[in-house]
């Protein structure tokens, strides 16, 4: 054999090299795991149902109805229990003084349920891998009115039971303080029922969000800070805000109930209660001038009947100034100067109040020129007609 012929060494072999990957195609998957790899909800412990997606629809609907029957449980009959005030406020409405059937309430709330029924089982049927069977449908229906009809019904209790210890309270020997107080807290039962329907609302979204969840959760302190911080300004906003404006307008609605039998500084207590937590509102300045006015007519002090007076007419000059373009504060201001003379033993200062009141007439025409105006400026000082309507007339030019 030559000896110029070697032989290879096994070291000098060719290698075999690798295949290169081949070039991922566009429009081919990202998202591929690797063999045993788990989703982010598997690998977070937390399985999503449709129970998880029904849910949320669920507590949603119940702030629906629990706001529902806070705004007509309102005991028109005075009953002291719980169940009676809950059975009149879906069935019974006052009608001249006499319960009457009305069953407009509880068709609301069927018809609430209904819809949002729809709207939720829909939904989530529409999410799921297989068409639900009629037992699904029947399951999901159950629990879906479970958890409406439940909530609304222990807040109903609740609530009911507050208002009917008002009824018993204005039928005791309080004060007028202490009762309007007592009602205006009624405002507090809804919060704190929509607060915490609110918070378990979170919980299920919470439950049927896991992905979310988990990028959520991430950041740790920051994100609790955040959330705690978000928290504390919402309730501090309607605590201030919110129920406050609340309070002040069942201050005025109880109020009107003293006005309308004729009690009035009854009336004018609750007015100036819920103007010391709205200031800025007119209309409580308007009913509560005219409230100073009807108590000036019935005094039979004379200093009193000043004291009245002077009230009243600060009051309805102050409505005007917040709201100078509404008609119904210069007529007042007319009107007051209309009473006013009528209460004068003076003829110069009677002549001189309805001269005062026949140029707001003037003026109020001006802004609105309402017939009703029009007519209480020339018909209600016969003596004055000619000038009445002549001041009128101005006001229609």
């Amino acid at each position: 054999m030559p000896s110029s012929f070697n032989m290879p060494s096994p070291s000098a072999a060719p290698m075999r090299t690798a295949a290169t990957p081949r070039k991922r195609r566009s429009g081919a998957s990202l998202t591929r795991e690797l063999p045993g790899a788990r989703s982010p909800a598997a690998r977070s412990g937390v399985t999503t149902s449709w129970i998880d997606h029904l849910l949320p629809y669920a507590f949603l609907a119940a702030i629906v109805f629990v706001t529902l029957i806070w705004n007509f449980m309102a005991n028109q009959g005075r009953d002291t229990n719980a169940f009676d005030v809950i059975l009149n406020a879906l069935f019974f409405k006052n009608r001249n003084g006499q319960p009457a059937v009305s069953l407009g309430i509880w068709w609301l709330h069927l018809f609430t349920w209904l819809v949002a029924g729809i709207i939720a089982l829909g939904d989530v049927a529409a999410n799921q891998r297989k068409a639900p069977t009629g037992a699904w449908w029947l399951r999901g229906l159950g629990l879906y009115s479970a958890v409406v009809w439940g909530m609304w019904l222990i807040f109903s209790l609740i609530h009911g039971a507050r208002v009917a210890q008002g009824a018993v309270l204005q039928g005791s020997r309080v004060s007028v303080e202490q009762l309007s107080d007592f009602v205006a807290s009624y405002i507090v039962d809804y919060y704190v029922a929509a607060f915490v329907v609110i918070l378990i609302l979170g919980w299920a979204l919470w439950r049927s969000s896991s992905r979310r969840l988990l990028t959520w959760t991430a950041r740790g302190l920051v994100t609790s800070f955040s959330a705690a911080l978000i928290g504390v300004i919402v309730i501090t906003f309607v605590s201030t805000v919110n129920i406050g404006l609340v309070r002040a307008d069942t201050y005025y609605k109880q109020g009107q109930a003293y006005d309308g039998v004729g009690q009035w500084q009854g009336a004018i207590f609750l007015y100036r209660k819920a103007l010391a937590i709205a200031p800025d509102e007119d209309y409580y300045y308007l009913f509560l001038g005219r409230s100073a006015l009807e108590q000036a007519k019935v005094d039979t002090d004379p200093a009193e009947r000043q004291r009245w007076l002077d009230d009243a007419l600060s009051v309805l000059t102050r409505a005007q100034t917040l709201n100078p373009l509404n008609t119904d504060h210069t007529a007042n201001l007319a009107r007051f100067y209309r009473s006013r003379g009528e209460l004068q033993t003076s003829t110069t200062e009677r002549e001189g109040d309805w001269q005062t009141a026949l140029t707001y007439y003037q003026a109020a025409t001006r802004l609105s020129p309402s017939p009703s105006v029009q007519r209480e400026g020339t018909g209600l000082f016969p003596a004055r007609q000619p000038r009445a309507r002549s001041a009128a007339a101005g006001g229609r030019r």
